[in-house]
């Protein structure tokens, strides 16, 4: 009881530490990071100063604690504690694996190499399949799930402690039995994973072969209008944007969204972009867009990257050059105006055909140009074949600031 209630109180009173700087901008957010790990390491030795093994608790807790209250905002702190994590393993698995004697595997043969058989073709396969029951995974996703399941550090590390614990009440045989089992797990689930993984992936036909996703820089009215035509398709789509509030709406409305900056290396080279080949920059400011575009771009290796509103300054245009950016939607549009025409409930999503005729564009900005069940954001600096399916929203009078 100790460790959590001492992880509430702790994580409470740290998130109320980070709300504060950041409101009165005392902190950047390196030394917020490091704010953050010397909170844990503090609450871990306060658990462990009054009952052992209550610090392990207590840290947990408090994590809990601080990214419930402060939501997508602690978005930085998990990006920390992420790679603070992958150097702890990577070390944690080295200690481990240097203190096991691998000639200890011999006396498990056969017993201990048919119980992770076991554990492998009966156990783990009947864990997944009733762990993702009534879930929304097809039978082939579950069935991927059910055949591949490596054991980590976590299992390693538990069998460790009780290893250690056996032999201190002198049970040393035991203690071997348990390393040596949790050791071959780890290993042979491991190597099998990294072997049949992708094979595996593409006979049940979960592979994606040519990704058509896009990331859409911008999470605004009119970014999740666009968003929904993609979703609508089954194309994999993410926002991105710096606004919370913009963040908030679209995750409320079902969207995947990262809060944070595209201009963020570290932040991006931390998604997972798997089906994402496109890029689509649609914030209210032209030089952001400009930015954006030349350097996410460049970052990601998109194969298309389109930008709203492009400017035509020298630097701009240098940017946009070089990421090969295409014009969106249409020569010129006003995000923010049009963002707010959509919040009054004004414009409605249409379908026409190529070419749209002169009195209706004025009323008519396009979004979208599908092709059977594929959809890629519509540009006017690209010329699409007559009878062009186009997707976009339909206003009652013109506006002057769609060209």
């Amino acid at each position: 009881l100790y460790g959590p209630v001492l992880g509430v109180a702790a994580g409470w009173i740290l998130a109320l530490i980070v709300k504060y700087c950041r409101r009165r901008r005392i902190m950047d957010q390196e030394f917020e990071s490091l704010v953050a790990l010397a909170a844990a390491l503090l609450v871990y030795a306060a658990g462990e100063a009054v009952f052992p093994n209550s610090g392990l608790a207590a840290v947990i807790v408090s994590g809990l604690t601080v990214s419930n209250i402060l939501g997508p905002a602690a978005e930085e702190l998990r990006r920390v504690k992420g790679r603070i994590s992958r150097f702890l393993i990577s070390i944690l698995f080295m200690l481990l694996a240097s203190d096991f004697p691998i000639g200890s595997l011999r006396a498990l043969w056969p017993g201990g190499f048919l119980a992770v058989l076991a554990l492998m073709v009966l156990v783990r396969p009947l864990n997944a399949l009733v762990s993702t029951y009534r879930s929304t995974l097809n039978w082939r996703e579950r069935l991927f799930i059910a055949c591949v399941g490596p054991r980590g550090i976590v299992a390693f590390s538990v069998a460790s402690i009780f290893s250690m614990e056996l032999r201190r009440r002198g049970h040393a045989v035991l203690a071997d039995q348990l390393l040596g089992m949790t050791f071959l797990t780890v290993m042979i689930t491991v190597l099998l994973s990294g072997v049949i993984v992708y094979p595996l992936a593409w006979v049940l036909r979960l592979t994606r072969r040519k990704p058509t996703g896009l990331l859409i820089v911008g999470a605004n009215d009119l970014a999740q209008r666009v968003a929904g035509l993609y979703d609508l398709r089954g194309i994999p789509v993410l926002l991105m944007d710096t606004n919370s509030y913009h963040c908030t709406r679209a995750r409320q409305a079902g969207y995947t969204v990262v809060e944070g900056s595209a201009l963020d290396g570290e932040l991006l080279a931390l998604q997972d972009w798997a089906g994402i080949d496109s890029l689509l920059v649609m914030t209210p400011s032209v030089t952001v867009n400009a930015r954006i575009a030349a350097y996410t771009a460049r970052q990601l290796q998109m194969v298309m990257t389109y930008a709203a509103d492009i400017g035509t300054l020298p630097e701009e245009t240098k940017h946009l050059a070089q990421a090969g950016a295409l014009r969106a939607f249409s020569q010129k549009v006003n995000i923010n105006e049009i963002c707010q025409i959509l919040q009054q409930g004004r414009g409605a999503l249409r379908s026409l055909s190529l070419p749209i005729s002169a009195e209706k564009r004025p009323y008519f900005l396009p979004l979208v140009i599908t092709d059977k069940n594929l959809v890629h954001p519509y540009s006017p600096d690209e010329t699409y074949p007559d009878g062009s399916e186009v997707i976009g929203m339909e206003f009652e009078q013109p506006w002057p600031n769609i060209e």
